[in-house]
């Protein structure tokens, strides 16, 4: 009875997999299974290609602006929902020489 509890505790593991914050860059999407190949940027070369079900996204910030499906993700009121162009993207104050940064 004990093996059978473990079997299904570690297909489940294997099924559900496990939450992660991916910075990264989309390689190829597929649309048909709902899955892409992204390269995370702050994992090793080595094993730095992986697979994302489109279904399990909560959230994703792109060039600053933060996409959800219409709700909060936990962790991140901070960020807007939406893009104010008003707003400055960086504070002046926290410039000093030698400090170098991009408006990309």
């Amino acid at each position: 009875m004990k093996k059978v509890e473990e079997v299904k505790k570690i297909s489940k593991t294997i099924t559900e997999g496990e939450v992660v914050e991916i910075t990264g860059h989309l390689l190829e999407s597929e649309n048909n299974l709902g899955r892409s190949l992204v390269v995370d940027l702050d994992a090793p070369k080595s094993s730095n290609i992986r697979q994302v079900d489109h279904r399990t996204i909560q959230f994703i910030i792109f060039r600053n602006v933060k996409y959800t499906l219409g709700r909060k993700a936990p962790g991140t009121e901070e960020l807007p929902l939406k893009y104010d162009s008003k707003t400055p993207k960086w504070t002046g104050s926290k410039l000093s020489a030698g400090n170098w940064f991009s408006s990309s």
